[in-house]
């Protein structure tokens, strides 16, 4: 039910992309931590710090793409070899995480455009 996320009630986001077990990005807003790989393919890991006014657009823009109504997994490929994208939106009173990959949503894709 969309009534328990709130953004008074926001406790922080994640948001990790990989291939496989290989973290191509990797953000905490609590830990305030991010990774990525440079062109090096090395992992960097930095400190960033998002204002409120980010936290406020990305919940608004959550509500607005209807996140919070969406399934918990959309994946169309086999792990090791199709991209993985995750986000994990918290609040006080739960969670909301949606796992998906490039092949779903080219099926996904397809199947609107087909109908």
């Amino acid at each position: 039910m969309k009534a328990h996320y709130k953004i008074v009630e926001f406790d922080h986001i994640e948001v990790k992309a990989s291939i496989g077990d290989k973290v191509a990005y990797d953000y905490n807003s609590k830990t305030q931590l991010l990774k990525y790989r440079n062109e090096q393919d090395s992992l960097i890991t930095e400190k960033v710090v998002l204002p409120e006014a980010t936290i406020k657009e990305i919940h608004q823009k959550m509500w607005d793409q209807m996140f919070f109504d969406m399934p918990d997994q959309m994946i169309g490929g086999p792990e090791a070899t199709t991209p993985r994208y995750f986000i994990n939106m918290c609040y006080q009173k739960k969670c909301k995480s949606i796992v998906w990959d490039d092949k779903a949503m080219e099926a996904l894709r397809i199947d609107l455009w087909t109908k």
